[in-house]
């Protein structure tokens, strides 16, 4: 029996995964006789239909951290009962609701700051806009702004991510594992 994965049409098909896949021995299908599903959103009530040896890319509500408006909202509420803590992301407005404050802030500012402009909902780099400290921009649904980073950390010149994906398989015994 061979281990089998799909690749919904709901996602981008990244060739670095499906090679990845192959190259591990997985075989393609488009059935539901699958061990590894790479999906976008993916719902509690599919998550349910799924046996102890079907995985998928990502986990039922996923989206209240993967979202950066929902992240957003969710590190507010954070601050807000843990205090300085929760204090890792830039200000941050959502739009189209916070685009008033946003502007009333730049003004009380001075303009001294220069924001990024991202898709609530979109990844690897698409739609992300640097505002410079004067520049006008309309409103626009589905987006955030955050304050620009001062003085970001560059690697021969150049902006870059550390993403840390951790993995907590179990908790008596923890089993925490780090990527």
């Amino acid at each position: 029996m061979h281990l089998t994965f799909k690749v919904t049409q709901s996602t981008h098909t990244y060739n670095c995964v499906v090679n990845s896949l192959k190259m591990a021995g997985f075989k393609h299908t488009t059935g539901s006789n699958w061990n590894m599903l790479w999906t976008g959103l993916f719902k509690a009530s599919r998550l349910n239909k799924a046996n102890q040896y079907q995985h998928a890319n990502h986990f039922a509500g996923s989206w209240c951290i993967g979202r950066k408006d929902l992240l957003w909202r969710n590190v507010q509420r954070s601050r807000r009962l843990y205090g300085q803590f929760f204090d890792i992301a830039p200000t941050t407005y959502i739009l189209p609701e916070d685009y008033k404050r946003w502007n009333i802030d730049r003004e009380v500012s001075n303009f001294k700051d220069m924001y990024i402009m991202k898709p609530a909902a979109s990844s690897c780099g698409r739609g992300i806009k640097v505002i410079g400290k004067k520049q006008q921009v309309k409103s626009r649904p589905g987006y955030i702004v955050s304050k620009y980073v001062k003085k970001p950390h560059l690697i021969r010149g150049y902006k870059y991510d550390l993403r840390l994906y951790v993995l907590v398989t179990s908790f008596e015994p923890l089993k925490i594992y780090l990527f």
